[in-house]
């Protein structure tokens, strides 16, 4: 059984950071590169381009499993390690995707991304709303999963 508690926590350190490097990644590049497209009003990147992608690669889909997974392991963590290593760590792991989807949705900005992202709404009410929240939004994600994940390496008891 101690085996199975330190992979699972292991997999939760792997995965907590793998989603802040992927957040980080987001807030340096992509994120930047489409709040570029919106300002200079080049929504055929968005049309012709990004649209194109998102629908035939199955993107949205595949990230959402991969923090959908993130979040069951930072669960089962939770469970498995209760009481042989620091909660804190793991429950910041766990409530990162929880508040991810939450502020993604009370800001409005899952819905601004969502039709700009497949090319299917550029109203300024939404391009807006999108130029607010992207980066910002983002910047919170990532001190919330490297947080996490930090915490989950550093304050690891050796069982």
């Amino acid at each position: 059984m101690r085996k199975l508690e330190s992979i699972i926590y292991s997999i939760n350190i792997f995965l907590s950071a793998l989603c802040a490097g992927f957040m980080t990644f987001y807030i340096i590049g992509l994120g930047r590169y489409f709040n570029f497209l919106l300002n200079n009003n080049l929504i055929d990147g968005f049309t012709n381009y990004y649209s194109q992608f998102r629908a035939n690669s199955n993107a949205v889909s595949i990230l959402n499993i991969f923090i959908g997974i993130q979040m069951i392991i930072a669960f089962l963590s939770i469970i498995i390690n209760f009481r042989k290593q620091p909660i804190i760590g793991q429950i910041i792991a766990l409530s990162a995707p929880i508040i991810l989807v939450t502020l993604h949705s009370l800001t409005g900005f899952s819905q601004s991304e969502n039709l700009i992202n497949s090319g299917s709404s550029f109203s300024d009410l939404y391009i807006t709303n999108y130029l607010k929240y992207n980066i910002p939004l983002h910047i919170i994600y990532v001190a919330i999963y490297s947080t996490g994940s930090l915490l989950l390496i550093f304050q690891r008891r050796q069982i």
